[in-house]
């Protein structure tokens, strides 16, 4: 039956058309898609146009496309009695007339570049920002978007919807989630004056205010002056005989806010296009008339006219004709027009001007509805009617290219090419591959290929264009330019934010190459083409599928911080990094949806988007609603924040901003687990497993003593449940490091509550000046907290806010306290301290084990993380598809007991890391790997007697959340005598081991190298074999960064002499100096350990020759007894002799005169006779 509809409906959707605006409209009724037919036959009457639809969903629609199944579905309805003739014939007429798209959600990606009159949104539970923003920007100015929702009991029912998305924030035993985002969303409608509640019978629902100020527009009409000039603007323009032939940009026609100023520009180019004419002409007829001038005034008349002609062609618009003139009439905005124009006099037919042209690079943002796709198609067609003959065209998004193609259609076919006549189209798969144009004889080969970027490989071409270039990996799109004059166009804000990746990281790589640099603005004022290598800025900033003051579009870039791109410049005065102050941010204040928690939430998204790169709307449901995600501000220390009201907190500098997420199971028991049949199996054999081995051991346990009985019991248990809950990690999504850990190191890592840094960024003015250090040491501090004495044994915690007074004080997380007592603290407070006595602690968390990050790796980023002490442990071998970069993780360890662990991490990961650099990572900066592998602090700082992962270790008896037991992972292999074991112990190269890794004849040519100057390819196969040895400190040798970095690169990466020095950018020959001052140094250290050996060998040999000399003096014989006699009859006339001689001796200093006997005197001679005895000489 026929139901009259509110008026007021009717008139917000004919005010939109009229004012080029879209309208929004939120169906709440479980009939929604009756709804939609109806505000389809609205628009067809207000506007006579195919309309095209747009409807999206998650996996089926309430109804069928088919037409039998339609037709079953009416004859059920019929037996049934439940068959509306009105509302079931209009909704079958409607799917057979109309125009629709049906999209998956997870489709949304194709839609890009399209443009709809309504976009239908179902199943709204599955609706992700980045979704609405694909979806709602396909919307043509006057079009409708319509929300489907189902049937609430009561209206404020709506406020408690929850998203799909939310269950990926509920897997670490956090079951709930904050609902700030939906609160957010329907309060910020109450903002957007084109957006309207209704239900299923398309009555008023009273959710915002914005139905009670619904009035008609007419010329009468209006508030003030401004509102008179919108409306005279707003109403329907297609009298204008300017854009008379030109499809209308919205359903109410050509809408611009510089439509006059445009006008004039058109105007004043046909004056100069009829000028260029006259010109042309006059230099025709005089050419025509040159046969009838003599000989030798003719070449002198010809000299005139080069002259000539050279003027015309350095006058800026000298290349304006009908045709071109035509093109330009195209033009929907100034900025357009501006862009075309300026193009046109590096395009322009000169033939000099191409061949001095080296590379010309144009970067050309814009937000989406900005005729961006447009304007590269018009460009593509003037650029034929110039006659460049190799073009190539790729795009990140393959279906939104089409759009260029139409527009170059358009452009070509007033420029008087005709297709199959002038220019062919070749399809591939149904879509355009190449198109060849063949009206010009001169130039034969005038074509426009498509390459897909990824995959194929590029040419080089004299122009390329590449639309949505922010969706193309940063390492293919960075090697695959090769155009003289290359277009690089992608979206700013938009559908998902990729165009801050694109602006963060490839546009400052590649300003890097060029010298010259200009803006839009002196872009436009360029008269000359002066250079032949430049970076060139393009922005398009007037919208043109919609009006230049589209609520819709306001409303959407507000709600999801679209347009957070610059930072505020601060207002005081800088503080110290050591005298800033830590805040917790309270999320559930943003629910509210007013100034002081809008213009806080602006501010922490503009310092996350202008330092970050991965940045997606998707983000704000993330940091507003998981209660597994922390927010820090770091602000002034010298302001007094105890006396600050709401009202003052926009006054703050936020000096930085830091986002952490919790990792690991907080709960286990209230954690949701997906058990497969395989895991019950394996499950139930591991439990049979641990049962048999407990009886057989359960004698002797009880038997020596019974308490190591009962301890030794509990640890088999904990391995019992460490083994099950193994099983059943992977599915515990949002985890990262414990997945990671589990993964790749078969350490169940799960029970360790850790805190995943997220990201952290400072404000852009106050960079690299020790804020961002200082601020991971206040937060490594506050989480200290968690396992202090002091912590453990309260049972009431102070929670101090700054702002507001202290009454009501009610839990900040809304719920009741698990066990830890109440918490005094408000849940409108903005601020909670984090230091001093009353700091704020989260009732969800009781100790914390770890701190994490997990980043892109750079070589700034890598440099800051180690000098905050974190400690690498894993390596993703991919690079990420987005930035071309691995992605590293790095921790650093809060308990004490983990610290042994993570260095047998560091430990494995330095051996695999070592092994994989000639592989995967061989075209890693080798800065980067030096700085890998080089000995951290805290590192260094292990205890001695520890053993590395893989020999003997325990990995940990680390006890969480006061759990009985403990959880011990050992990872034991057997001792042996190879390499690893040999780097894992603390034994230095000697003269016992030396020939493990050298063979005598690698020594001898390394002595050739160095004492020579052989070779060095001789010797390059030893370079692993040393770097190992200088690497894990067997060899003692102290080296620079340099000398390092060169040895690493060609050692482990294999990397020549050639291409270490062009990446470090110094001479070869200096390279190959320092390589073989490496290579002496370590020549030397092998030399002494050989000198060594050589000596204890030798005197090895001598003690073994004395020791068998006094072996064989006492094997000697004694003589027989007959020679005994005869032995001392010789030795007494011996001892006779003797006796005599010194008598002899004394007789002669006797003689001699008195001056001898005084010298004697003195002297004191003093005589040892044979028996021992000393006889003294004196006065005789």
């Amino acid at each position: 039956m026929k139901k009259k509809v509110d008026g007021r409906v009717k008139t917000l959707v004919e005010n939109c058309v009229a004012l080029g605006e879209r309208s929004m409209f939120l169906v709440i009724g479980d009939q929604g898609k009756n709804v939609v037919v109806n505000f389809y036959f609205l628009l067809n009457r207000l506007v006579s146009r195919t309309h095209e639809i747009l409807w999206c969903y998650k996996k089926k629609l309430d109804f069928s496309t088919s037409k039998k199944k339609r037709f079953r579905e009416l004859k059920k309805k019929i037996k049934k009695g439940t068959f509306d003739s009105t509302v079931d014939n209009n909704f079958d007429s409607f799917l057979k007339n109309a125009n629709i798209r049906f999209c998956f959600y997870n489709e949304t990606q194709k839609i890009l570049g399209k443009t709809y009159s309504i976009c239908v949104l179902q199943d709204f539970s599955y609706i992700t920002p980045n979704i609405l923003c694909r979806c709602i920007e396909t919307v043509i100015g006057g079009g409708i978007i319509i929300f489907l929702m189902n049937k609430v009991e009561e209206l404020k029912d709506i406020y408690n919807l929850t998203l799909t998305y939310h269950k990926k924030y509920t897997m670490n035993g956090t079951c709930n989630v904050y609902n700030n985002y939906m609160h957010r969303f329907f309060l910020s409608l109450n903002t957007c004056k084109n957006a309207m509640f209704i239900d299923d019978e398309m009555n008023i629902l009273p959710l915002n205010d914005n139905h009670l100020y619904i009035k008609k527009i007419t010329n009468v009409f209006s508030h003030n002056g401004k509102e008179q000039e919108r409306i005279t603007t707003g109403i329907k323009d297609t009298e204008n005989k300017l854009f008379s032939n030109v499809r209308s940009a919205t359903l109410g026609g050509f809408l611009c806010h510089d439509k006059n100023l445009l006008q004039e520009r058109i105007t004043f180019l046909e004056s100069i296009c009829e000028e260029n004419e006259k010109r042309r002409e006059e230099e025709r007829l005089f050419l025509s008339s040159s046969k009838f001038i003599p000989q030798g005034e003719t070449n002198s008349k010809v000299n005139l006219h080069t002259d000539h002609d050279n003027t015309t062609n350095r006058q800026p618009y000298g290349f304006l004709d009908r045709s071109v003139l035509g093109l330009l009439k195209m033009c929907l905005s100034i900025d357009q027009l501006d862009i075309l124009l300026s193009m046109c006099k590096i395009l322009r037919n000169d033939e000099e001007k191409k061949k001095n042209i080296k590379e010309i690079l144009f970067n050309l943002l814009a937000n989406r509805g900005r005729g961006k796709s447009a304007t590269l198609g018009l460009l593509l067609s003037l650029s034929i009617y110039f006659n460049y003959s190799n073009i190539i065209v790729c795009s990140g998004n393959n279906d939104g290219v089409q759009t260029v193609y139409e527009f170059l259609n358009k452009g070509l076919d007033i420029l008087g090419y005709k297709e199959f006549k002038d220019y062919e189209m070749i399809y591939e798969l149904g879509k355009i591959k190449e198109i060849i144009i063949f009206k010009n004889i001169k130039y034969l080969k005038q074509r426009i290929r498509h390459f897909n970027i990824i995959e194929e490989d590029i040419l080089n071409c004299e122009l390329m264009i590449i639309d949505e270039a922010a969706c193309i990996p940063i390492h293919i799109l960075k090697d695959k330019i090769k155009g003289e004059i290359t277009i690089l166009s992608t979206t700013l804000n938009g559908y998902e934010g990729t165009g801050k990746t694109f602006t963060f990281k490839l546009v400052k790589q590649l300003k890097k190459k060029f010298i010259t640099h200009l803006s839009f603005e002196d872009f436009k004022k360029m008269k000359y083409l002066y250079f032949d290598k430049a970076f060139i800025d393009i922005n398009l900033n007037s919208p043109i599928r919609y009006s230049y003051n589209d609520k819709v579009e306001t409303w959407l870039n507000n709600f999801l911080c679209l347009n957070c791109n610059e930072t505020s410049p601060l207002k005081d005065s800088l503080c110290s990094p050591s005298k800033c102050q830590l805040y917790f941010v309270n999320k559930n204040i943003f629910k509210n949806y007013n100034k002081t928690s809008e213009n806080l939430l602006k501010k922490i998204m503009t310092l996350f988007i202008t330092s970050h790169y991965k940045n997606t709307p998707n983000d704000l449901i993330m940091i507003l609603d998981s209660q597994q995600h922390h927010l820090f501000i770091f602000i002034n220390g010298n302001m007094d924040t105890n006396n600050l009201s709401p009202d003052d907190l926009d006054k703050i500098d936020i000096y930085g901003v830091l986002h952490c997420a919790i990792d690991g199971i907080i709960h286990p028991n209230r954690t949701k687990r997906l058990v497969k049949l395989d895991d019950i199996v394996r499950m139930t054999a591991n439990s049979k497993e641990v049962d048999t081995n407990r009886e057989k051991g359960t004698n002797e346990e009880v038997g020596t003593n019974g308490e190591e009985g009962t301890n030794g019991e509990v640890g088999t248990k904990g391995s019992a449940r460490l083994e099950v809950s193994n099983h059943l990690g992977n599915d515990f999504e949002g985890n990262l490091i414990p997945y990671i850990i589990s993964d790749h190191f078969q350490f169940y890592f799960y029970n360790y509550i850790g805190i995943r840094i997220v990201r952290i960024s400072i404000h852009p003015s106050m960079q690299n000046l020790n804020y961002g250090s200082e601020f991971l040491r206040k937060v490594f501090d506050y989480y200290s907290l968690y396992n202090s004495r002091d912590n453990q044994g309260k049972e009431e915690i102070r929670g101090d806010f700054a702002g507001g007074d202290a009454e009501n004080g009610i839990h900040s997380d809304g719920g009741t306290c698990n066990g830890r007592g109440s918490v005094d603290s408000r849940a409108d407070a903005v601020l909670y301290r984090c230091i001093g006595r009353g700091a704020y602690l989260d009732q969800k968390l009781k100790k914390i084990d770890y701190l994490g990050t997990c980043f892109g790796l750079t070589k700034g980023l890598l440099i800051f993380w180690q000098k905050n002490k974190f400690i690498p442990v894993f390596l993703k071998q991919q690079k990420n598809d987005i930035t071309g970069e691995y992605s590293i993780l790095m921790l650093k360890c809060i308990n004490d007991e983990l610290k042994d662990v993570f260095i047998n991490f560091y430990y494995d990961f330095v051996r695999m890391f070592r092994s994989l650099l000639p592989f995967a990572f061989k075209n890693l900066e080798s800065f980067i790997v030096f700085n890998i592998l080089r000995s951290n602090q805290a590192i260094m700082s292990r205890h001695n007697g520890e053993t590395a992962s893989g020999v003997n270790g325990t990995m940990g008896t680390v006890g969480t959340n006061g759990e009985s037991g403990s959880i011990s992972n050992r990872m034991t292999v057997t001792n042996r005598g190879d390499q690893s074991s040999f780097y894992n112990s603390d034994v230095l190269l000697n003269d016992d081991n030396i020939f493990y890794f050298f063979h005598p004849n690698d020594l001898c040519r390394l002595k050739r190298y160095v004492m020579e100057g052989r070779n060095f390819y001789e010797i390059l196969y030893l370079m692993t074999t040393i770097a190992n040895l200088i690497l894990f400190k067997k060899v003692p040798i102290e080296m620079s960064f340099l000398e390092y970095t060169i040895l690493y690169a060609i050692s482990f990466q294999n990397k020549t002499c050639k291409e270490i020095s062009d990446e470090i950018k110094i001479n070869v020959n200096q390279t190959n100096a320092i390589l073989r001052k490496i290579l002496h140094r370590v020549y030397n250290f092998v030399q002494d350990i050989m000198e060594r050996q050589v000596e204890r060998e030798v005197n090895a040999e001598l003690v073994e020759k004395l020791k068998k000399k006094k072996k064989n003096a006492h094997n000697v014989e004694l003589p027989s007894g007959e020679y005994v006699d005869e032995l001392e009859r010789n030795t007494h006339l011996f001892k006779k002799k003797q006796k005599r001689e010194k008598l002899a001796r004394m007789r002669e200093f006797i003689l001699s005169g008195t001056e001898k006997r005084k010298k004697v005197k003195q002297k004191n001679v003093k005589l040892k006779t044979n028996s021992g005895g000393k006889l003294k000489k004196g006065n005789h």
